[in-house]
């Protein structure tokens, strides 16, 4: 058995917790009506929810993650 070396990392969404809550809202919106199949072009739906997300502040959240986590990984060093 093989453990995994980021079992000990947690990420702390509080400095972004908006960011997250923005984009969950879209996930939700979005991910249901793309796993039932209920769009007529599913790529064009991927599409606009990834920049939905973008628009949101993925890419900050993104970074505070990245971050996060090589402050962690020194650490560990």
């Amino acid at each position: 058995v093989v453990m995994n070396p980021t079992i000990t990392f947690v990420f702390d969404d509080s400095n972004v917790k908006s960011y997250t809550s923005a984009i969950q809202s879209i996930l939700t919106d979005y991910v249901p009506m793309l796993e039932l199949g209920l769009v007529d072009d599913p790529d064009a739906t991927l599409d606009e929810m990834l920049s939905k997300c973008q628009d949101a502040g993925l890419q900050t959240v993104y970074d505070e993650f990245y971050q996060q986590y090589e402050t962690w990984l020194s650490s560990r060093s």
